[in-house]
């Protein structure tokens, strides 16, 4: 990397990402430079199977003391799930396959995978610049005002723009929703709207498809 922020701009459970500048010889078609690293944190792998083992032992002992509960997943299925959530080898190739899907699309858009900056700890993908969904819906516009309060509870108005942008944005999400569940069959696993981004050319990205 040429430039690398070591202040995280993002942290979840599984990893973290950082905002850095690609060296031109492992630049990615397109051109761009620019790039999110997610790195997965220290320990998460230990630290989850310890958590999984704690929980079947008490699933086996719940089971045992009321005889009639029954877990839909054995443990070894369950694992199997909760290594490819920490292995973000399988989120780059999630992130490879939407892209494939959704091909052609003018309003939906996944980050672009380095694919040689990739392993099990390690995803490189393309930079988006916008505005985090989940703070687009908790908007109320500048000329949001109370009209009348009745039995406690506030009646409100929306300003034009914020109300239309608003509605633009639900009407692709479930777009997209229904091209995932009834046309593609492969459906993102996490999509609330911390993983979705109004970005700034117009387009609706998709983030985290571990």
């Amino acid at each position: 990397f040429d430039a690398f922020e070591e202040v995280p701009v993002a942290s979840g459970t599984i990893a973290q990402v950082h905002r850095a500048i690609l060296k031109p010889e492992y630049v990615q078609a397109g051109g761009q430079r620019e790039v999110a690293v997610k790195i997965r944190h220290p320990h998460v792998i230990s630290q989850s199977y310890i958590d999984t083992r704690l929980l079947f032992e008490v699933l086996d002992v719940i089971g045992y003391a009321f005889m009639e509960l029954s877990s839909p997943f054995d443990k070894d299925s369950f694992n199997r799930a909760l290594q490819r959530q920490v292995d973000l080898q399988w989120e780059a190739y999630n992130l490879q396959l939407f892209n494939w899907n959704f091909k052609g699309e003018d309003l939906i858009k996944f980050p672009k995978v380095a694919s040689n900056l990739v392993s099990q700890s390690v995803l490189t993908e393309t930079w988006v610049d916008g505005t985090v969904v989940q703070d687009i819906f908790s908007e109320l516009g500048s000329d949001f005002q109370v009209i009348e309060e009745k039995a406690g509870q506030a009646y409100r108005r929306f300003s034009d723009t914020v109300a239309e942008q608003k509605k633009k944005l639900a009407k692709v999400v479930f777009d997209m929703n229904m091209k995932m569940f009834l046309r593609d069959n492969y459906v993102h696993g996490d999509l609330h709207g911390g993983n979705l981004m109004a970005a700034d050319d117009g387009t609706l990205a998709v983030f985290d498809a571990g």
